[in-house]
């Protein structure tokens, strides 16, 4: 069901095309309207995001880190109509915000935290594409965002998992994934966005209060060579011991990056997995 009043307001075309602080509402009488109050609200604390919201509708939100765009912005829709009787260009709004229907021609309008015009747009109203060509970029990123897969890592030991660690003894530590960047892709509007996650680092928390961060993946211990062989910049001595909960928490460095030349950096972000871990003392043999 639709939420609308029947008051219509005027607008010049001319005045969506530049986004002015203060944009022409006026009513049949030529009396300036106030424009739109803002509304809707943030999600999770966001401290940037833009909130479209309709009385009774849906709220569609666009959360992300963004250097052009800072705080929110408050967006509604309005229904456009014909002028009665005249074949002029001018076309009219409904006065009050409405819940659009799919197909409804209408107009987007968008004010920032501090009441100003941040954005303007006419279109017909698709419940697939509900914002139009509002931050198509970042939201086809949003989107691949979504379909990015990051596994836990495959955590593994020498000793192997499922075997004693010695007190005093290196353990070596690694994980069996490729350290490669991984992407995932969106197209909206015909732009298409790449999210990247380039892993950076593990850190290691090994169970008894201590915690190592390595650069890489960890070097795989091959039990067919000599261990005067090989060598790890990424080990662990066990100076007491007990049982551990040995934890994996692998840090990507993420951003995206458009078919328009927009990026922006994201949060990195982290990917854990644990094994429980028993580390013994060795025994001397006495004959």
């Amino acid at each position: 069901m639709r939420i609308a009043t029947k008051t219509w307001v005027a607008i010049s075309l001319s005045s969506l095309i530049v986004l002015s602080a203060t944009p022409a509402f006026a009513n049949d009488g030529g009396a300036i309207l106030p424009p739109p109050t803002p509304g809707g609200q943030i999600l999770n604390n966001s401290p940037e995001a833009i909130v479209v919201s309709s009385p009774g509708g849906p709220t569609y939100e666009i959360h992300h880190q963004g250097h052009d765009r800072h705080g929110r912005w408050d967006c509604h829709y309005y229904l456009v109509g014909g002028v009665p009787g005249s074949d002029a260009p001018t076309p009219l709004f409904s006065q009050g915000p409405i819940n659009p229907m799919p197909k409804d021609p209408v107009f987007l309008n968008c004010v920032d935290e501090n009441g100003s015009q941040a954005y303007q747009q006419i279109f017909v109203f698709d419940p697939a594409n509900p914002l139009a060509g509002l931050d198509v970029p970042a939201r086809a990123a949003d989107e691949a965002r979504k379909l990015l897969v990051i596994a836990p890592p495959a955590i593994r030991l020498s000793p192997p998992v499922g075997s004693s660690q010695l007190v005093g003894v290196p353990t070596w530590l690694w994980i069996d994934d490729p350290w490669t960047p991984i992407q995932a892709s969106a197209t909206l509007d015909g732009v298409t966005a790449t999210v990247t996650a380039v892993p950076q680092s593990i850190t290691w928390d090994l169970g008894d209060g201590t915690s190592i961060t390595c650069e890489g993946p960890g070097t795989p211990y091959d039990t067919t060579r000599s261990p005067a062989d090989q060598r790890s910049d990424c080990t662990f001595t066990f100076q007491r011991r007990g049982p551990r909960t040995l934890t994996a928490t692998v840090t990507y460095v993420t951003g995206w990056t458009a078919t328009t030349g927009d990026a922006e950096p994201l949060d990195a972000i982290t990917r854990a997995a644990a094994v429980p871990v028993a580390v013994v003392e060795a025994q001397a043999l006495i004959r």
